[in-house]
C-alpha cells in the first residue's frame, strides 16, 4: 500500500471515528428517554428511544459492511493477519446484524429484550 493510499484510509476512519462519536451522543439520548418511558410509562418516550436505537444500530452496521469490505480488498495482499481480520469483522458484522434484528423485533414485541 502506498502512502497516498494509507492517507485516504486514514481519512475515512478519521471519519468513521466521528460517526462513532455521534452515534455515543445519540446512545446517551436514548437512554434519557428510556428513563422517561420508565418513569412515566408515556408511549411517545418509548417510541422515541427505540427509533433512534435502530438507527443508531443501522449506522454501526453499515459501517460494519465498509470494515468487512476493506478486509475483503485486503486479503489480496495474503498475509495471515489479514484472514485473521476478515473473520473478526465477519464475526462484528453477524453481531451487528443480530442487534439489529432484536432492536426491530423488540419494537414491535416489547417482551423481548437483549439481556434475556
Amino acid at each position: 500500500m502506498n502512502y497516498e493510499q494509507e492517507f485516504q484510509r486514514l481519512e475515512i476512519e478519521n471519519i468513521v471515528w466521528v460517526v462513532f462519536l455521534a452515534i455515543i451522543g445519540a446512545n446517551l439520548v436514548s437512554n434519557f428517554y428510556t428513563a422517561k418511558y420508565l418513569y412515566t410509562r408515556d408511549k411517545k418516550y418509548h417510541t422515541i428511544y427505540r427509533t433512534i436505537n435502530i438507527v443508531t444500530l443501522f449506522i454501526a452496521l453499515l459501517i460494519y459492511v465498509f470494515n468487512e469490505y476493506a478486509s475483503l480488498k485486503a486479503i489480496k495482499e495474503r498475509k495471515p493477519y489479514h484472514y485473521i481480520v476478515l473473520i473478526a469483522n465477519t464475526l462484528i458484522l453477524i453481531s451487528g446484524l443480530l442487534l439489529l434484528y432484536v432492536e426491530i423485533q423488540r419494537s414491535v414485541s416489547p417482551e423481548i429484550t437483549i439481556t434475556q
